[in-house]
C-alpha cells in the first residue's frame, strides 16, 4: 500500500502516476500471492479524497487504511473484489 502512495506522490511521469502507481503495486501483490488491488467505482471518490489529503500532508495512514480495510481485505478474505 505504501508503495502505490509512493509512486503516485512522486510524480516521475507526465501523465499515469496513479495507473502506474497501481500496476506496480498490484505485481508486488501477485508475486506475493495476495490478489490484486482494484478500487471499484462506488469507492473512487473516497480514494482520491484521501490521495488528495497524502498530496497536500504527506501523511499516508488514512490513504493505506483505507486501501487495506475497503479495497485488499475484499481480496485477503473472499479472494475477490
Amino acid at each position: 500500500m505504501k508503495l502505490l502512495g509512493v509512486i503516485t506522490k512522486g510524480q516521475r511521469f507526465n501523465a499515469g502516476n496513479k495507473r502506474t502507481a497501481q500496476l506496480v503495486a498490484n505485481h508486488v501483490l501477485v508475486h506475493n500471492g495476495t490478489g490484486v488491488l482494484a478500487v471499484a467505482v462506488e469507492q473512487r471518490k473516497e480514494f482520491l479524497t484521501k490521495l488528495a489529503a497524502f498530496y497536500e500532508t504527506g501523511e499516508q495512514q488514512a490513504l493505506n487504511d483505507f486501501l487495506y480495510e475497503e479495497v485488499a481485505a475484499k481480496w485477503f478474505d473472499h479472494g475477490e473484489a
